[in-house]
């Protein structure tokens, strides 16, 4: 089990036997997920610094990937094929003025150069600057993501502090493949979701 030691700013391993350990990445700043392949390479939102760290399988320094442009990266699962998956904050005025917009990134080879990195949106999460998310990917590795959001998602004010469930099942970093729906909880504060697929894709929240 691995686990972003938010408050303390490290990665934390545990093992069966329940003995921890601390992985040696340097400079994290508030990291608030973290995603482990296969083969052992671990992957870290590293949030407060709006950047995604790797350190290789087998040992070796920690690696930054290779895309830029990130804002408080939160969400990071990595799919059977070894591939990870980020979620971040970003603005671009060509998609709304005033509103933020949940990225999404992918890489499928070579993470640290950015040229191998698919990047996109999804839906906009308002502008407040307390949106959390989290993703994880199915069994045919699709990235699925749950989103609380403090402000409106869509133009219902029902809706505002809610939970909002998202997936995508191809093409996943153009916006219009992405559907989402109103999980509930309006009107509830301080929420940090965490999403997790069971063996039959269903959403655990």
């Amino acid at each position: 089990t691995y686990v972003a030691d938010t408050g303390n700013d490290r990665i934390v391993k545990i093992t069966s036997a329940g003995v921890q350990s601390t992985l040696p990445f340097t400079g994290l700043v508030d990291p608030a997920a973290v995603a482990v392949a296969a083969d052992g390479t671990v992957y870290v939102a590293d949030t407060g610094n709006n950047r995604v760290l790797r350190l290789p399988a087998g040992g070796g320094a920690q690696e930054t990937v290779g895309f830029t442009g990130l804002d408080f990266p939160m969400g990071m699962a990595i799919d059977s094929a070894g591939n990870p998956h980020v979620l971040y904050k970003t603005s671009d005025a060509n998609v709304s003025a005033d509103n933020s917009i949940l990225a999404y990134a992918t890489c499928a080879q070579d993470c640290t150069n950015a040229a191998n990195w698919a990047v996109g949106y999804t839906f906009l999460v308002g502008t407040d600057f307390q949106a959390k998310y989290a993703i994880d990917t199915d069994a045919s590795n699709r990235p699925r993501i749950v989103l609380y959001s403090a402000d409106l998602v869509t133009n219902d004010p029902a809706q505002a502090r809610s939970l909002y469930y998202g997936w995508c099942n191809s093409a996943c970093t153009t916006a219009a493949n992405w559907g989402s729906a109103f999980v509930g909880l309006n009107q509830r504060d301080g929420v940090s979701p965490d999403l997790v697929l069971d063996s039959g894709n269903l959403p655990h929240i």
